[in-house]
């Protein structure tokens, strides 16, 4: 979750926006922890790592996203989302969020 616009780079975890602020995954806290490594680089990048742990209804849920914003205390029309699924992206209009990303494109 960033304040960022549109690009034409594939966006992903290792390689965020540069004003990247949040970092997102509708995966249980367990794995995120098994990828270590991974986990406390993402810290160093991020204000907050939510997991599917952190809410009741994961994707497509808003959920996520909406904790997410609460979080970095921002609203829906601050932000942007870089999405890899169409799951995904149903939570992201879920939330009320229009700039969506779609890395897969």
């Amino acid at each position: 979750m960033s304040s960022k616009s549109s690009s034409d780079t594939t966006i992903t975890p290792w390689d965020p926006p540069a004003d990247a602020r949040a970092l997102l995954f509708d995966c249980d806290g367990t794995l995120v922890d098994t990828m270590g490594l991974y986990k406390h680089i993402w810290t160093q990048i991020f204000d907050e790592i939510i997991t599917a742990d952190d809410v009741i209804e994961s994707k497509p849920a808003p959920d996520i996203y909406l904790l997410g914003m609460q979080r970095l205390n921002v609203q829906a029309h601050e932000v942007a989302v870089y999405e890899d699924s169409a799951i995904g992206r149903a939570a992201v209009v879920a939330a009320g969020v229009e700039n969506i990303i779609d890395v897969r494109e």
